[in-house]
């Protein structure tokens, strides 16, 4: 955030030659990417978001149910 309000964080169009703005493509072809799918969902938060789990729950361990 703080890099944010500073003013560090550049739009990629600014250095299109820098190796850090290499182009990403994302091509979805008759599908839901972004729907009810479990793997579209897992996808979303990983790749797309950059967050590091999807785990919204703690772990039951021995004592959760199946």
């Amino acid at each position: 955030m703080q890099a944010l309000k500073s003013g560090a964080i550049r739009f990629a169009c600014e250095q299109p030659d820098s190796g850090h703005n290499h182009p990403r493509n994302l091509f979805v072809w008759r599908s839901n990417l972004l729907g009810s799918s479990g793997k579209g969902h897992e996808y979303m938060l990983k790749y797309l978001l950059g967050t590091d789990s999807g785990i919204q729950g703690e772990a039951l361990g021995s004592s959760g149910r199946n």
